[in-house]
């Protein structure tokens, strides 16, 4: 008992409402210090729902503020791109649609694989020197051009 008074706990005891529970539930000197457990877990759980409650609204307010940033920040690009005469091009050029140049070519099919992905099944588990395809003098493969035979196969 003493032990509780030193903690100032027991002072905090009396001001504690009784909990909603069945009396029978709570034995016999337990029901301080089942009192006091229920009045941290019940302060706990409100703390936590006021806490839920913040963050939702701080949210909803952080919401509001950003549209509003960006309807302000939209307004002033239309305004540039009208001052300065900007074209859709320059803002936003094409997406790259070029092929990729093929650079192993089957003689038997006539078919060509740019080096990417897996390797079809003409040129799996085989020497890859073999089908590359004649380079230009700036590196880039013809595509029109025959490798040379295979030796050996």
């Amino acid at each position: 008992m003493n032990r509780f008074y030193r903690l100032g706990i027991l002072a905090t005891l009396h001001s504690i409402p009784e909990p909603s529970r069945p009396a029978n539930r709570i034995q016999a000197g337990q029901s301080a210090m089942f009192r006091l457990k229920s009045y941290r877990n019940r302060q706990t759980m409100k703390s936590y729902q006021e806490y839920q409650k913040s963050t939702a609204s701080l949210r909803q307010e952080l919401d509001k503020i950003r549209r509003e940033h960006a309807e302000r920040v939209l307004q002033e690009l239309r305004e540039c791109i009208i001052e300065f005469g900007f074209r859709p091009e320059q803002l936003m050029p094409p997406p790259c649609t070029a092929r990729r140049r093929a650079k192993y070519y089957n003689p038997a099919s006539g078919a060509t694989w740019t080096g990417r992905g897996r390797p079809p099944d003409w040129i799996r588990d085989k020497d890859f020197s073999l089908y590359l395809l004649p380079a230009n003098a700036d590196g880039a493969t013809v595509s029109g051009a025959v490798a040379p035979e295979p030796l050996g196969r």
